[in-house]
């Protein structure tokens, strides 16, 4: 097997492969936020005078909203010099590679523990789910992705 893609990474992409990456703990923690701010307004709704723990929950509510959308914001400022050029991704037999203007990364089937689907790209767990690494599923013919779909359900089971 010797499936090749490439993508001009631009910050769309970058930010959706991101959130993929990100799961569904993105919302979990947004919910949270939104959850001391509502307790900030119906503790104000009910009469009770502002406090500085009021001041404080509206704080941590609104970085917890926004919290995801700074950490991408700032890891494009980071990446955006790498996407001048597309990036390749190539899969085979024995690995999953990266290539970048300025980097190329080569990921053993044999380090890789976990593959998950997700709709904007496949998320490739390393190890003991320390670190993942998304790959877009733009990158990719509706053929291929196919193909990579089916090697994942394969690495799952």
């Amino acid at each position: 097997m010797h499936i090749v893609g490439e993508l001009t990474i631009d910050y769309t992409t970058f930010r959706r492969i991101t959130m993929a990456g990100f799961g569904r703990t993105v919302w979990r923690v947004r919910l949270l936020g939104l959850l001391a701010l509502l307790i900030v307004a119906v503790s104000a709704l009910a009469g009770s005078s502002f406090r500085h723990i009021d001041f404080l929950a509206i704080i941590a509510g609104f970085m917890l909203i926004i919290m995801y959308d700074v950490i991408i914001a700032l890891g494009w400022r980071r990446a955006s010099t790498l996407v001048e050029q597309p990036w390749r991704y190539e899969i085979t037999d024995s690995s999953v590679n990266i290539h970048t203007a300025q980097t190329d990364i080569a990921l053993q089937w044999d380090g890789i523990s976990k593959i998950r689907t997700a709709r904007h790209a496949w998320i490739f767990t390393l190890g003991r789910a320390s670190s993942a690494v998304p790959i877009p599923r733009a990158a990719f013919s509706a053929e291929n992705q196919k193909q990579i779909d089916k090697l994942a359900e394969i690495r799952r089971s």
